[in-house]
């Protein structure tokens, strides 16, 4: 774990809680990694999806941790939504190779996406991954 364990006055400005915390954090509520100078009788061992929840909690319901920060749900990294990624919804369009929009993305793709993971960026046309349903999530990732 990268982080170190350092005294504050009792004041933390949102925008000072890096990416490299929050990933740190989202590791350690999974049982990894624990900060030098902690000891705990026993080590957490959350799912990666409820880690996650916990800090979308603290996110959106507390406001305690900077909202910015959210989980690819194919590779699982923490990424930064202000600088990258992207939120495939009812409402996310799926183009053509000719610009046109042909349908949208199936409920089962619903979620946020890192840049490597995006599925919105596939150099292939999605007539050939998507027919219908024929196609399962695997299959729309190479």
């Amino acid at each position: 774990m990268r982080c170190k364990v350092e005294r504050n006055d009792g004041t933390i400005k949102l925008e000072d809680i890096s990416q490299e915390q929050i990933a740190d954090f989202y590791e350690w509520l999974q049982g990894k990694n624990c900060p030098k100078g902690f000891n705990f009788k026993r080590k957490l061992n959350l799912s990666e999806e409820e880690a996650f929840s916990i800090i979308y909690y603290l996110q959106e319901c507390l406001g305690v941790l900077p909202d910015n920060y959210e989980r690819c749900r194919e590779c699982g990294d923490i990424y930064d939504s202000c600088e990258e990624g992207v939120c495939i919804s009812e409402i996310t369009l799926i183009d053509g190779e000719d610009g046109e929009v042909e349908a949208n993305f199936p409920e089962e793709m619903h979620g946020m996406y890192c840049n490597n993971c995006r599925p919105d960026y596939i150099d292939k046309p999605w007539n050939e991954w998507i027919k219908e349903g024929e196609k399962e999530w695997e299959n729309l990732f190479w």
